[in-house]
């Protein structure tokens, strides 16, 4: 068995958004995908009952990517219209895939999938990241 490392999801390079992908405030890791120039809306992908778009608006105001690059594309209800038939799949094309394919990886082979992401609270109705984490030194 094969163990891949796939990192996912906005982080600090300036390609992949430069800013984490939120904790939401009941705990649920909120992966945003990263920016891509031919790929869905942000405001077609859901987390529960806010758009993506609405998130990493109340998130970074001034972010301006419109499209992204769903990979891993998990969770039937992160798109409202699924054509028939849709399973879950990861999203590797191009040299990516290639490399999979050249490493040989396959069926029961393991994908553990990381991120940066940091907490979030809910002020006024829109998410706020936590800036600093105390600890209490009792």
């Amino acid at each position: 068995m094969k163990i891949i490392l796939s990192r996912k999801g906005i982080d600090s390079g300036a390609l992949s958004g430069k800013m984490a992908s939120p904790i939401l405030p009941c705990g649920c890791l909120c992966s945003i995908p990263i920016p891509y120039r031919c790929g869905i809306s942000y405001s077609d992908v859901h987390f529960g009952t806010r758009s993506f778009q609405q998130i990493i608006r109340e998130l970074n105001p001034r972010w301006s990517n419109r499209l992204a690059h769903l990979d891993p594309d998990l969770r039937r209800d992160a798109v409202t219209s699924r054509p028939s038939g849709w399973r879950p799949a990861f999203g590797q094309i191009g040299a990516a895939a290639g490399h999979l394919i050249n490493q040989g990886v396959g069926v029961g082979d393991l994908f553990v999938f990381f991120g940066w992401f940091r907490r979030t609270i809910e002020q006024n109705g829109k998410l706020t990241l936590i800036r600093r984490m105390c600890m209490d030194a009792t």
